[in-house]
């Protein structure tokens, strides 16, 4: 979470690297508690910029009254030292201060409020480690061009290209369970949990090699839907001598936390 902060801080005040700026706006649009926190940094940055842009608009105000009421009454007699000045009121340099407090404060509380989905995009991030897909050392050497470019495309975290090519090749080859799986995960990163969900229950329940890769997935589905009991329900269904029954007592004891 902190260094979600200093990410935040550091792209609003042009401090980022140009390779690390790119990384970071793809987060943007692919992370909308991210992009909104982003907002409201950048929002209240500007909203304090703009008073204090403002008290020293005041102070170029003043000196403009003074250089004119000196003229005024110079020309009429009177000594400009005595010239009267429009009273303006000027914010005291600890009034400043206080000011700059307050945005930050506001900052944190409203931050404050985005922790839970922070927290929970986190916590699944934690725990969502995809495996790599290996078709093509899988398969005969006569393995479609096709199906290597989704596997390369997988392992490279392009999930929105493997998903179109996983959906193309699923239709000519419905029995493949592999790329179920796999197109399931790429549901799962796009942001389509209720059709990984429908996929990967249904390879959970098949007598497949898959069962427990999908039981395990299934359960991060529910936690990205924040459906903490059906997560919770998920995870209790694997026996003590699964592979993933440490893993998935660990992700049952950071939920306690959530309702």
């Amino acid at each position: 979470m902190v260094d979600n902060y200093e990410k935040i801080i550091q792209y609003v005040e042009s401090e980022m690297p140009a390779p690390e700026r790119e990384d970071f706006e793809r987060r943007l649009s692919t992370e909308p508690e991210l992009a909104q926190a982003t907002q409201l940094y950048a929002a209240l940055k500007q909203s304090v910029s703009a008073r204090l842009q403002n008290e020293h608009s005041e102070e170029k105000l003043r000196e403009s009254l003074k250089m004119v009421s000196r003229d005024f009454f110079k020309s009429s007699g009177t000594a400009s030292a005595d010239a009267p000045v429009l009273p303006i009121r000027k914010i005291p340099q600890q009034r400043r201060w206080w000011m700059a407090a307050a945005a930050t404060i506001v900052f944190l509380l409203a931050s404050w409020v985005l922790w839970d989905r922070f927290g929970q995009r986190d916590l699944y991030a934690q725990f969502r480690t995809f495996p790599s897909a290996a078709f093509t050392s899988k398969a005969s050497a006569d393995t479609p061009q096709s199906l290597q470019e989704i596997e390369a495309a997988f392992n490279a975290g392009h999930y929105a290209a493997a998903s179109t090519a996983l959906e193309a090749y699923l239709a000519q080859h419905p029995d493949f369970l592999e790329g179920k799986f796999y197109y399931a995960l790429c549901q799962l990163e796009l942001g389509q949990t209720p059709a990984a969900i429908a996929d990967l229950d249904a390879l959970s329940k098949g007598n497949t090699g898959f069962s427990e890769d999908a039981t395990w997935f299934l359960a991060l589905a529910f936690l990205q839907q924040k459906n903490y009991s059906a997560c919770r329900k998920t995870l209790n269904e694997f026996a003590a001598t699964s592979d993933y029954r440490s893993r998935a007592d660990k992700l049952l004891l950071k939920l306690e936390k959530y309702q």
